[in-house]
């Protein structure tokens, strides 16, 4: 008896130090759960930004997200700086594409619809200019451009994995050579001309102000004067014309690209080969 009595208790002290070693039963769970809980993923927010110019810098003009469902997107009051940049950050509700609507201090709105990248970034470039502008809107179906509901019913009809692709054609006919639509939708590197003459625009821009010119010269706007060169019935490819090519220079010039690098420049946008 006495030697069954020495065994319970070896096995009451064995239990008690296993119990311990535990914490006490139940709590280890909760332990373990507490950890689990404190651990969360947070994904990175989309940010949309991007230069607004009409060949100038489009200073003061109201940046508005429209979604696929026709809403105005709550971004906040947003407005250009001097320069034309805008950012934006989406929230995580928000599913692309979008359509960012540009609306200078006088002047119609200019567009661009932003596609969802291939890549997953949530860094997104969209500038917004007469080129995006005329890309979009005839993605658009010419949707009237201050009517969110309208614009939103034309996006749900549209492609946007086609949409780099139309821009290129539709840049063949007005401009010819190689010009990408990237090069004026989405290039981190866009600079636009500023009034006080502080930044050396980048090429692509001084292809705006050529055009801009051209259609004051002619007595319209530059946003007419591109969707009337892209109805043209023969395609007008304006760099390759002696007088556009001279206006272009003249512009990267006045903007204070240095002589030795127009030729670089123009290379890197395709409006010239590369030789």
């Amino acid at each position: 008896m006495k030697y069954l009595h020495n065994i319970r208790l070896l096995l009451i002290f064995t239990l008690v130090g296993l119990i311990s070693a535990c914490g006490g039963g139940g709590s280890s769970d909760r332990g373990d759960s507490a950890g689990l809980e404190s651990t969360t993923f947070v994904s990175d927010p989309t940010v949309l930004s991007g230069v607004a110019a009409t060949g100038a810098a489009l200073d003061g003009a109201t940046v508005e997200i429209i979604d696929a469902s026709g809403n105005l997107v709550d971004v906040g009051d947003v407005l250009t700086g001097s320069d034309g940049s805008y950012q934006v950050e989406l929230p995580d509700d928000i599913v692309l594409p979008v359509i960012v609507r540009v609306t200078p201090l006088v002047g119609p709105p200019l567009l661009n619809i932003v596609a969802p990248p291939e890549d997953g970034s949530t860094a997104i470039t969209a500038n917004v200019n007469p080129v995006t502008d005329l890309v979009s809107s005839s993605a658009l179906g010419d949707a009237d451009s201050s009517d969110a509901g309208a614009l939103a019913g034309a996006l749900s009809s549209v492609d946007t994995s086609t949409l780099e692709a139309t821009g290129n054609e539709v840049l063949q006919r007005v401009l010819g050579s190689s010009v990408q639509y990237s090069s004026f939708a989405n290039d981190p590197d866009f600079v636009a001309k500023t009034e006080a003459n502080d930044t050396s625009p980048s090429a692509t821009d001084a292809i705006l102000d050529t055009l801009a010119k051209q259609a004051e010269d002619s007595g319209t706007d530059i946003k007419t004067q591109l969707k009337n060169l892209e109805q043209q019935e023969t395609p007008s490819k304006l760099l390759e014309e002696p007088s556009f090519q001279v206006g272009l220079i003249g512009e990267m010039i006045k903007g204070g690209t240095a002589a030795d690098d127009l030729e670089a420049q123009l290379q890197d946008i395709g409006a010239i080969d590369a030789v």
